[in-house]
């Protein structure tokens, strides 16, 4: 009793010091219009310690984060781009900045600058005109800003208790009618940790899990990595095993460190992605 009543109070104190933070729900919008959400994006978390955590948008373009005490960043990526939105109207519009007829908000103006070089002007209608008449190819590919600093997701790094809001403006989009909605045929992806840390001469490494916003059915399979040989996968449930046992004493990887490279694959029947993994 004596012991429990000199160490608990120093007990209570340390876990009240502790930071607590709530898992944050991260959000991404196209233009930050709450009615257009972007589902189906893989967001890479990489957190300060190189905790590497992938999750997908939901179709409320949402997702849930994992609590942690370190500070991070985050990638953003869709390989679907849906249908071309850039046309006439978008040229217009930065014709009529231009000439201080229209204001355009930073992110149209981020969508406005077509040939990358800071200013929204003529030669930025002209692109978008000659790639109207197919005469230049602009990137289909999305961007993917902070939604509080405007700044490219990549350049930005967040703090443990961060809410982050995630903007997305596609280039030469400047009225912004893009619809992720209309993005029917997404590609399935590999979610949660990079690194699987297993019991010591444990078999069983886990069940892996894919991610695919359409609900196809998925198939995994090892596809590559130094160690692929040694593990087996369940195409159906995503089971992943060791052939063998492992001996910790004796490992069998290639370094010689316990530490099992592997490439999974998913796919739905029409497309395919890859995710390298390691088991610790």
């Amino acid at each position: 009793m004596a012991f429990i009543k000199t160490y608990l109070p120093l007990v209570l104190v340390w876990l009240i010091s502790l930071p607590l933070y709530a898992a944050p729900t991260l959000t991404l919008t196209y233009a930050g219009d709450s009615a257009k959400p972007v589902a189906g994006v893989k967001i890479t978390q990489t957190e300060a310690d190189g905790t590497v955590t992938v999750y997908a948008s939901n179709s409320n373009g949402e997702t849930t984060l994992d609590t942690t005490a370190n500070t991070y960043t985050l990638a953003a990526s869709l390989a679907e781009t849906g249908t071309d939105p850039v046309d006439l109207l978008d040229a217009i519009w930065i014709l009529q900045h231009s000439g201080e007829l229209r204001t355009l908000t930073p992110d149209q103006q981020k969508a406005a600058d077509v040939n990358g070089d800071g200013e929204v002007d003529l030669l930025d209608a002209i692109y978008i005109l000659q790639h109207s008449g197919e005469l230049r190819t602009l990137s289909p590919n999305l961007i993917f800003l902070d939604a509080n600093t405007g700044n490219p997701l990549s350049e930005t790094t967040f703090n443990p208790g961060d809410t982050p809001s995630i903007t997305v403006i596609r280039t030469g989009d400047t009225n912004q009618d893009f619809d992720p909605s209309l993005i029917t045929d997404h590609a399935p992806f590999m979610i949660g940790k990079t690194t699987l840390i297993i019991d010591e001469n444990e078999v069983n490494v886990g069940t892996l899990l894919g991610s695919d916003i359409d609900g196809d059915s998925l198939i995994y399979s090892i596809t590559a990595g130094a160690e692929k040989d040694l593990f087996t996968i369940d195409a159906s449930t995503g089971i992943l095993i060791f052939k063998t046992s492992p001996d910790y004493e004796d490992p069998t990887d290639t370094g010689g460190d316990n530490l099992y490279n592997v490439e999974i694959s998913v796919s739905d029947g029409a497309n395919t992605t890859s995710q390298a993994m390691t088991i610790a």
